[in-house]
């Protein structure tokens, strides 16, 4: 691809304008510190275990509890949103007396052991079955199980259809709002409403449905199960031919993609607590070692620039072909303070899934830095050796005159990575929204530096001091 991103300039800002109104609105809900992701909800649930109690089989009962939290989401929609699923942080479970009650009642029933989540889904027989289509396949396998697999097919059964009345709930909430909108608007609304409608049932018939099941999805397994952050992953992989076909048929163009990505990144962010993680990831291989970068990949790294939130880090699977303009932009962003891409070894990690026993059909399209060891419960991380001298290369290339260090600051014996931060050039200040400025970090610049070139402060991440590389210090290859 030659080009890093291609839209049309003159759309480009009523989407910025929408984007940052969303985003200003987001951060003032943000500050209740609440946040959309509730996994107790002890009224719905106890009521729905009591309403089970007769039932022997507890996979039952567990799926009837999930399709009866799903069924009381309530969600929220403003007069930007352009997709639905924002959950309603000001509604209200039930009275206190009620809470506590529940909560009593729940004790009997305690949350199963371990770590749930951190993961991505594997939504293709979703996307390409629907949710009706993959309640007539689980039917059809239930028919032919015997024993305790009935009861866990008729589970499954039961929580798409709860992930089904989610849909619905969220295309009522789009209607609700019409009789307030203006024309312009109700058309949005109208959208919104129709693909939430269809989504309920129907495989996703364009970039918008893929995108609205896919956070609606989200949701329903972190709302239902509940297990806890459930990654977007890749959706350059997930998204792509959705994209591609609206494009070529004109049903969509790459701004109003953008503002679509742009959209799910702002629900993210609402959706989830400050302090935890949340992955997208781009770029990286297939099973014969071929590139999987599209277009798609550039837009998700872009879809950061607007946002500019915590929410999601967008990993860039990165191997010795990846496209020189996808690591610039991701690079571009970094040097402008946004802090959210990261880079992954793509080989490396590969590498350590195989020696782990992993087949290449699943090892292919995984890049995270975290992998399980048994018997541990801690996560261990995953090298990621070639990484550093391919980074420095890319940014080489885009500011020649950068030079490079892995110099820790004197004193510090940890082993922490090194957080890199570029000022404009010598003698200005550290920019307003620096990751410096914003991490309390102080503000010493390089003024006091007479060189030429652009001066990085490294931060260590053990102990928090800066050091500056000299002109003479080079990352070593």
């Amino acid at each position: 691809m030659s080009q890093t991103l291609t839209v049309d300039r003159n759309s480009l800002q009523a989407g910025a304008q929408r984007v940052q109104v969303l985003r200003q609105r987001l951060l003032e809900r943000k500050r209740s510190g609440r946040s959309g992701w509730s996994p107790e909800m002890p009224v719905v649930s106890a009521r729905s275990l009591r309403a089970s109690e007769q039932i022997s089989s507890w996979q039952l009962r567990r799926g009837l509890l999930v399709r009866d939290r799903l069924n009381t989401v309530q969600f929220a929609i403003n007069e930007l949103e352009l997709l639905a699923g924002r959950v309603d942080i000001e509604s209200e479970e039930g009275r206190p007396d009620e809470v506590v009650a529940a909560r009593r009642y729940l004790e009997q029933y305690p949350g199963p052991p371990g770590q749930t989540g951190h993961c991505e889904l594997d939504l293709d027989p979703l996307m390409s079955l629907g949710i009706s289509g993959l309640e007539a396949r689980t039917h059809g396998l239930m028919a032919e199980a015997t024993g305790e697999r009935v009861a866990t097919y008729r589970s499954f059964v039961y929580t798409l259809e709860g992930l089904s009345l989610l849909c619905v709930h969220a295309a009522e909430t789009a209607e609700a709002a019409l009789p307030l909108a203006g024309p312009a608007r109700q058309a949005e609304l109208g959208q919104i409403a129709s693909s939430c409608r269809r989504i309920a049932n129907q495989p996703p018939a364009s970039f918008r449905d893929a995108v609205q099941l896919l956070w609606l999805t989200l949701v329903g397994v972190m709302q239902g199960e509940p297990a806890g952050l459930v990654v977007p992953g890749h959706l350059d992989r997930t998204l792509q031919s959705y994209f591609e076909q609206d494009l070529a048929e004109g049903r969509l163009d790459r701004n109003e993609a953008l503002v679509l990505l742009e959209s799910l990144y702002l629900l993210i962010n609402e959706f989830i607590p400050d302090g935890l993680a949340i992955g997208v990831m781009v770029g990286g291989r297939d099973q014969e070692g071929r590139d999987l970068t599209n277009e798609l990949s550039y837009l998700c790294l872009e879809a950061l620039r607007r946002t500019r939130l915590i929410y999601p880090t967008v990993g860039l699977c990165w191997h010795e072909d990846t496209p020189g303009a996808l690591v610039d932009l991701a690079l571009e962003l970094v040097a402008q303070g946004c802090a959210n891409p990261a880079f992954f070894g793509d080989k490396v990690i590969q590498q350590g899934l195989r020696q782990l026993g992993v087949p290449p059909p699943i090892t292919t399209p995984a890049a995270c830095c975290w992998r399980r060891s048994p018997p541990r419960s801690a996560p261990r991380r995953q090298p990621s050796r070639h990484l550093w001298s391919g980074t420095a290369d890319a940014w080489g290339r885009r500011w020649p005159g950068v030079r490079w260090s892995r110099t820790r600051p004197e004193g510090c014996g940890g082993n922490g990575a090194a957080n890199l931060c570029r000022a404009s050039s010598p003698g200005t200040a550290w920019p307003a929204d620096s990751i410096w400025t914003k991490a309390g970090r102080g503000t010493t610049g390089p003024s006091a530096h007479s060189s030429g070139w652009p001066i990085w402060l490294i931060r260590c991440t053990c102990c928090a001091r800066r050091s500056t590389p000299s002109a003479a210090s080079v990352l070593p290859s």
